[in-house]
């Protein structure tokens, strides 16, 4: 990380705040309608609860670590 010279004199590094929320393209989200078991929409329901998220976030979480999961920890993975 460069430092920043400001007209005083001073060094001051630059330090650029990011998060997953910033990676959105401009596309509209898609409902999806699915079918769960029973006990799946319980324990999705305690681990929303415990990560204080909602219900769809939870579910977005899981399923991108699980798609990151099987692309070798790429969100996109590299298409030949």
């Amino acid at each position: 990380m460069a430092p920043v010279q400001m007209d005083e004199g001073l060094d001051i590094p630059v330090i650029y705040g990011y998060h997953t929320g910033m990676n959105r393209q401009n596309t509209k989200p898609v409902k999806v309608t699915m079918m769960w078991p029973p006990e799946m929409i319980q324990q999705m329901k305690r681990l929303a609860q415990a990560h204080t998220r909602s219900w769809n976030g939870e579910v977005m979480v899981a399923l991108r670590e699980y798609i990151e999961r099987h692309n070798g920890g790429e969100e996109h993975p590299k298409t030949a």
